[in-house]
């Protein structure tokens, strides 16, 4: 109750399992998480939401239809901020596996569009930071590198790294 306002972060580990994942094996995660000493005036606010599959939900090009579904999380959290009694410039992405994954793009991407016609989506997808672990991109950077991160960012990306294709 009142005017304080809360750090979001939005926890995101696989693909449907996010909430059973935080209750069960993640359990001491979620408790250090909201344990946060300083998460706003209010407190720590965390969020798991399921996402669909980066690997599997993909169109007839194989291109992965869910790479943006992290920084929509993000819009809509920032645009519902009084909804939601958090801090609309204090939001963290955290996650590990596939979670990680999706986190990564969506630390590096701005997805806003100020003509899109749904107002959520036209507000910032930035985020304070993240912090993410075991990312299903250490087991193929370079198909990562393609599918989830614009060419522009490729020379920033694990450069001196090189894996097999074939994996």
């Amino acid at each position: 109750s009142g005017t304080e306002t809360n750090t979001l972060v939005i926890y995101a580990h696989s693909a449907n399992h996010n909430k059973e994942t935080m209750l069960g094996p993640k359990k001491g995660t979620l408790a250090a998480y909201l344990g946060i000493e300083g998460g706003g005036s209010g407190g720590v606010t965390v969020a798991a939401l399921d996402f669909r599959h980066p690997a599997k939900d993909v169109d007839g090009n194989m291109y992965p239809v869910s790479k943006d579904d992290m920084s929509h999380a993000v819009q809509f959290f920032r645009y519902y901020a009084d909804v939601f009694k958090i801090n609309p410039d204090d939001i963290f992405i955290t996650g590990s596996s596939l979670g990680a994954g999706a986190g990564i793009h969506a630390a590096v991407k701005e997805v806003a569009n100020p003509d899109d016609p749904y107002l959520v989506r036209r507000v910032s997808s930035r985020i304070r930071g993240a912090f993410l672990a075991t990312g299903q991109s250490s087991f193929s950077p370079q198909w990562f590198k393609r599918n989830f991160l614009e060419e522009e960012i490729w020379p920033y990306y694990l450069p001196d790294f090189h894996d097999d294709e074939e994996r």
